[in-house]
């Protein structure tokens, strides 16, 4: 073969390599975008393209497990995940998914031992979204076991800052009480609000899931005692609500309003929404107006505030919670799954309430 050939075969040989490799890109590339666009059995599909290629990257991998885990496959979806850390053991995301993996199966110290590992080594390389979602799936269990996240994970205990709350709790009950007068002094002290407390997010949602069942059962007997008792005409409720005076707003701007009329609605919201505050106050006040409006059975305008809240934070398991009891309340059941299938760790309890409902 003479060194014409030779160069010319080398030569094809290099753009037959760089044809595969903008190929296998271009597939890496397709298999993120479906991800985004919550497409799991086309990035699978897509993923088994790229294994026939021979080249399959940790991010495939992880996309891989990822949507395994959305579709409900957790096997596969561990299979995937150890496949991911055996080529890239500092990658965060994958070692994340295996934490919600655990504790879905309620294997809930391998899940808060992951938290662990995390924010004790890798606590400097993750995102802030990735420290978003450590606090949001282990935060449950910070706020109802804080003795013991601080006894077996001190690193989490840190990272959710749970000495800094025992801190401020023994400095407020060493400090004494300062009364405004002899009468307050004498008074019983209140009773606090008593705290859910357990193992599992499971055993919130059957609280929920009774309060529910109470609430439903409390307004069929009042609605049929109003049918019973109700006049030939009724007023209307533009007649019988005042509309709170610019005084009230502006001295109790976070008070869930009353239920009233959708331009007043869309009034209370422009007002939070243009308002300086930061996001995360935000939210808690749209969640809060939410609360009034549901409270007195405006269910429009509740689902309003929570679609708004949701805007800001799309994965807020507690709003998307609120957002699936209302929809299933409103009777739309199918919204109502699909606001559940958002959450980030699966509710069961949940899920029977929306059928039950």
């Amino acid at each position: 073969m003479g060194k014409a050939s030779r160069k010319l075969k080398k030569k094809q040989q290099m753009e037959e390599v760089a044809g595969q490799q903008a190929e296998v890109k271009g597939l890496e590339q397709k298999l993120q975008s479906q991800i985004e666009q919550e497409a799991y059995s086309d990035a699978l599909n897509t993923l088994a393209n790229l294994a026939e290629k021979g080249t399959v990257s940790p991010a495939s991998m992880y996309a891989g497990a990822y949507a395994y885990f959305m579709l409900g496959d957790y096997e596969r979806a561990a299979a995937w995940i150890d496949n991911t850390l055996q080529f890239a053991p500092d990658h965060v995301a994958a070692r994340i998914l295996l934490a919600r993996l655990c504790i879905l199966r309620e294997k809930i110290d391998a899940g808060l031992s992951i938290f662990e590992l995390l924010t004790d080594k890798f606590l400097a390389g993750m995102s802030d979204e990735e420290k978003d979602e450590v606090e949001s799936l282990s935060g449950f269990y910070g706020r109802n076991e804080p003795d013991r996240i601080r006894k077996e994970y001190p690193h989490l205990a840190k990272f959710l800052r749970l000495d800094e709350e025992e801190a401020t709790k023994t400095s407020s009950m060493q400090a004494a009480p300062v009364f405004a007068s002899q009468a307050e002094a004498q008074a019983p002290a209140a009773a606090e609000p008593k705290q859910e407390t357990g193992k599992s997010a499971l055993e919130i949602l059957r609280n929920l899931k009774q309060k529910i069942d109470a609430r439903v059962q409390g307004n069929k007997a009042l609605k049929t005692q109003e049918n019973a008792l109700a006049p030939a005409t009724v007023e209307s409720p533009k007649e019988s609500v005042s509309a709170p005076s610019a005084a009230e707003n502006a001295a109790a701007p976070d008070k869930p309003p009353q239920a009233g009329e959708a331009n007043e609605a869309g009034r209370k919201l422009r007002e939070v929404l243009d308002s300086p505050r930061s996001i995360a106050e935000k939210v808690r006040i749209l969640d809060s107006f939410a609360g009034g409006y549901y409270a007195q059975d405006n269910l429009e305008a509740a689902e309003l505030f929570l679609t708004e809240a949701l805007k800001f934070d799309e994965k807020d398991d507690g709003l998307l919670r609120n957002l699936a009891v209302l929809l299933a309340e409103k009777g739309e059941k199918d919204k109502a799954f699909q606001a559940a299938a958002r959450m980030r760790q699966t509710d069961f309890l949940l899920i029977q309430a929306i059928r039950e409902m």
